[in-house]
């Protein structure tokens, strides 16, 4: 159960690359009806690693 969404989410995997790439396998976001909502098996993206230092995220580019 995630906390933030009030839902369940299931992740399979979590890569870092290349200090600043951000790779998921095998997502599952079920919506607050308990019904699957999205379902990826890989979600990719470029954080700018600036923003990071005062708190923020910010991503550049992403991939489903």
């Amino acid at each position: 159960m995630c906390e933030t969404l009030g839902t369940k989410v299931s992740v399979g995997r979590i890569d870092i690359r290349f200090f600043n790439r951000l790779i998921v396998d095998d997502l599952l976001v079920y919506d607050q009806q308990q019904k699957k909502m999205l379902r990826a098996g890989r979600i990719s993206a470029s954080i700018d690693l600036l923003p990071l230092f005062e708190g923020e995220v910010s991503i550049s580019s992403a991939q489903v």
